[in-house]
This record gives C-alpha cells, sequence and structure tokens, in this order.
C-alpha cells in the first residue's frame, strides 16, 4: 500500500470511526428515525481509494456500529450486537461501493452526477443488506415485537418498508448531496 493510500485510508477509519463513536454525531435522530451519516466516508472512500480499502473502511462503520450498539438506547440497538448484522453487511457495503461507482461509469461520464447517482445506488444497497438482517434477528427481542405488534398490528411488512423508506430516503439524500463535493474536492488534491 502506498503511503498516501494508507494516510487516506487511515483518515476516512478515524473520520468514521469519531462519527460512530461521538453520541449523537454519526446518528441523526428525527422523531422516530434514526438516520446515520456514517455510510458518507465509506462511500467517498471506496470510490477514493478502491474495493479493498472501500471494506476496510467498512469494516471501521461497522465495528463502531457494533461498539456503539453497547451504549445506544435506540430499539434496534440489541440487534446491532451481532456482528452479522452490524460489521458483514457494513464490509460488504465499503467493498461493493466501489464496483457499483466502475458501473456507473460505464453509463455516466461526467464526475458529479457520477458520483451522485454510484452515492445513491450504494446508500440503496446498504439498506437492502442491513434492513433484513435487522428485522430477521430483531423479531426474537421483546421490545422490538412488542412494538411491532401494538404499533402495526403484527404486519411486519409494513414495519420494515416504513423503516426502510423512511431511513433510506433521508440517508440517500445526504450521500447524494455530499459525496460530489468532496470526491470533486478530493480529486483536485490528488492531482
Amino acid at each position: 500500500m502506498k503511503t498516501k493510500d494508507l494516510v487516506f485510508t487511515s483518515l476516512f477509519m478515524g473520520i468514521v470511526f469519531m462519527l460512530g463513536l461521538w453520541p449523537n454525531l454519526g446518528f441523526i435522530t428525527i422523531g422516530p428515525i434514526h438516520v446515520t451519516i456514517i455510510h458518507i466516508p465509506v462511500i467517498i472512500g471506496a470510490i477514493f481509494l478502491g474495493a479493498g480499502k472501500g471494506a476496510l473502511i467498512g469494516l471501521a462503520f461497522g465495528i463502531g456500529s457494533f461498539i456503539n450498539s453497547m451504549s445506544s438506547g435506540v430499539l434496534f440497538a440489541p440487534v446491532f450486537a451481532n456482528p452479522l448484522v452490524s460489521i458483514l453487511p457494513r464490509i460488504i457495503f465499503g467493498f461493493v461501493t466501489y464496483y457499483i461507482y466502475r458501473f456507473v461509469s460505464l453509463f455516466i461520464k461526467r464526475d458529479t452526477i457520477n458520483y451522485g447517482v454510484s452515492a445513491g445506488l450504494s446508500t440503496i444497497a446498504h439498506a437492502l443488506m442491513v434492513v433484513p438482517m435487522l428485522f430477521y434477528f430483531g423479531l426474537n427481542h421483546q421490545a422490538i415485537a412488542g412494538v411491532i405488534e401494538s404499533v402495526y398490528q403484527g404486519k411486519i411488512y409494513i414495519f420494515v418498508l416504513g423503516i426502510f423508506m423512511a431511513n433510506t430516503l433521508f440517508e440517500t439524500i445526504a450521500a447524494v448531496l455530499l459525496v460530489p463535493i468532496v470526491l470533486k474536492a478530493l480529486k483536485r488534491i490528488e492531482r
């Protein structure tokens, strides 16, 4: 690994750890919705540095999420204490993001639009990996099952769809807006 790549990988991992471990910095609460912005440095790092380093940055995201689950009062916190929910999908997310970017580059040649579309698709891919596992493992927790039963009359698909749409919508908008700005600046530094 070149020195520049090592420095940038460490920088992105540090940012991810800071966002994940500092209370309410990387996890923004808007009423009942808990939106994360920690995926944004993972997307930026994966596109800028490649799939392998993106997986390392994703690992930092997963470890931060795992550690955060131990002290968080969020309904799904106990589920994130399972590494299959908190760590594994985030490693895959960091790795896959680079290939989503490469695929989008085949069709969209303007960097700014490419970065935005790649960020949006990567955010959706992240949600598609985490949310189903969250609910699969979450149904065994009494508090989560109680909320689904009392609020949604046991209709888990409405609960899953509601959480998926609300969180993913805000997370996608944030990624689409911020990722192109940061990547354009990083590309200027790279030259």
